[in-house]
């Protein structure tokens, strides 16, 4: 196996994950090659018009490219994007083409070596992305998917006119490299981001707007995003080396603003890699990451209830099989022991209860899941 193959091969084993933006399921092709080419003309510091003349110029079941530039002087560049797990006609796939196509630096062209315009392959990649689902998660069920993970192969090459795809090897690669692996692969996308960060009242001042969101995000949103792949969300939190990529809450709070993207609630950013984007911190929703009793628990803070039901925590157990419990505000106090909390439990089909009452403390919450709910007997009280 080639050097251009083995890097390919090395690329598919551990595709590059994007947590944001989620990409449209309609769309998710084109927006990809939009987004390589603005990262690939903005790290070769190419000329503003080369920004204006992006135009989309194929899209199919499993491909898309886009193109920008005038002439081969000035220098004429594609990006392919392939869906990798789907199949095309003619029993073409995705992740044939890519792995065919994004060879480097050999081009890719059908006729003659007179009348063909092949491709200089500069710089290639494979993301593994997020697709929105066609519901907000304010309206949808409790078995709704709420986003799908793709796996997309991307290339970005320079067009070679006529009469030189015979004899690349011997020719310059056009306007963005001067030899065959002179192209270096594209650096780190620095996406400029501020911070708007304030208590969840704040961002949400409507009393009855806040009960929607505060119940969406706990029983719905993230019951489910954690349960579309257990496994990321515990490694990602409670990696091998004990040293998560980043910290807990701020990763909490970047779901959250994926929850209002995907809820409507927001709009998403046009142009993270152009632009910059806004990250909305809600300063009073938190999680850390704890192990209990030889359980591993990701235990989710949330704002304040204000209305029962409303959950005061989330916890994530694994043990080792996946269980989600919460600590519901209740209706009514308790004559003289102050607020209390009612322990339920979020499975993928209905919502259990099982009638354990303590107050909003953390400590008392978790020595009610991990003594009073005994794996998987409802204890009767």
């Amino acid at each position: 196996m080639d050097n251009a193959n083995t890097e390919i091969e090395q690329m598919l084993a551990k595709p590059e994950y994007l947590a944001t933006p989620v990409f449209s399921r309609d769309h998710y092709l084109s927006q990809v090659t939009y987004a390589m080419m603005g990262r690939f003309l903005r790290a070769t510091n190419q000329p503003k018009e080369k920004f204006d003349q992006v135009k989309q110029k194929h899209v199919d079941a499993y491909s898309a490219c886009a193109m920008t530039g005038l002439s081969a002087r000035s220098g004429i560049f594609v990006v392919w994007a392939f869906d990798l797990d789907k199949q095309g006609v003619n029993g073409q796939s995705g992740l044939g083409q890519f792995r065919e196509r994004a060879k480097r630096p050999e081009t890719n062209a059908a006729g003659t070596s007179s009348t063909q315009i092949g491709e200089w392959v500069l710089v290639r990649g494979v993301l593994r992305i997020q697709t929105d689902s066609p519901a907000s998660p304010l309206e949808m069920s409790q078995q709704y998917q709420l986003c799908q993970l793709k796996n997309v192969g991307w290339y970005v090459a320079g067009l070679v006119p006529p009469g030189q795809a015979s004899s690349t090897a011997r020719q310059p690669a056009p306007a963005a490299a001067s030899a065959p692996h002179a192209a270096p692969p594209l650096p780190p996308e620095k996406i400029q981001i501020r911070e708007d960060a304030r208590t969840f009242r704040e961002f949400y001042p409507d009393a009855a707007q806040r009960h929607i969101v505060h119940y969406a995000f706990a029983h719905r949103y993230l019951p489910q995003y954690v349960r579309q792949n257990p496994a990321a969300f515990f490694n990602h939190n409670f990696p091998a080396d004990a040293k998560p990529t980043v910290d807990r809450t701020r990763f909490l709070q970047s779901r959250w603003m994926t929850f209002e993207e995907r809820a409507e609630l927001i709009e998403p950013e046009k142009d993270i890699f152009g632009s910059g984007m806004v990250f909305r911190r809600v300063t009073d929703l938190t999680m850390d990451a704890l192990k209990v009793d030889n359980r591993a628990i990701a235990l989710v803070c949330m704002p304040a209830p204000e209305q029962h039901v409303e959950a005061y925590f989330v916890a994530v157990v694994l043990q080792p099989e996946l269980r989600i419990f919460t600590l519901e505000a209740m209706a009514s106090k308790t004559s003289g022991l102050g607020p209390l909390g009612v322990v339920c439990e979020s499975m993928a089909d209905r919502r259990q209860n099982f009638g354990i009452c303590v107050p909003p403390d953390r400590d008392a919450f978790l020595k009610a899941i991990i003594e009073g709910v005994k794996p998987w007997v409802n204890p009767q009280l």
